[in-house]
């Protein structure tokens, strides 16, 4: 039993003196849906869940808007592509990770349909979402993404 003490209490001793707080604390001028508004302009690819067939559509805009106020880690997500048939609104929630910015929304009720999911780093946009199409008469899921750039 003793034993098992002096164990107990040398991994105790060890465990509080090995955790330090040396990271720096980052602090971030803006929210992160303040720093991801932007238009980005790219290619989406569009890949079929029952063929594999991968078809890309290079006029695809995505819009970003931060949702109501400033304070909001919330932003509005514009997806537009005439070739692709799409016209899309959806909320989706934004966070700073390091320097790159990451924003996503599980429910299926976003606005847009579907899970969607995006990542903005050194001005360059990428997203991904499914939709649900026809391939001649079979339904089809597509798993549809994004990669873009930030416009001036």
């Amino acid at each position: 039993m003793k034993k098992f003490f002096g164990l107990w209490m040398m991994a105790f001793v060890l465990c509080l003196f090995s955790c330090k707080n040396t990271d720096p604390v980052r602090i971030y001028e803006n929210t992160a849906a303040q720093d991801a508004v932007g238009v980005y302009t790219g290619v989406w690819e569009s890949v079929s869940s029952s063929t594999g067939n991968v078809t890309k559509y290079d006029d695809g805009i995505i819009t970003l808007e931060v949702f109501k106020d400033s304070l909001a880690n919330q932003c509005f997500v514009y997806i537009k592509s005439e070739q692709a048939n799409w016209d899309f609104r959806g909320l989706t929630n934004v966070a700073h990770a390091g320097d790159d910015i990451v924003f996503q929304n599980e429910s299926s009720g976003n606005g847009i349909g579907q899970a969607i999911y995006g990542r903005i780093s050194n001005q360059k946009l990428t997203m991904s979402f499914s939709s649900f199409g026809k391939e001649g008469r079979k339904s089809v899921i597509f798993s549809n993404t994004f990669n873009g750039e930030k416009q001036e």
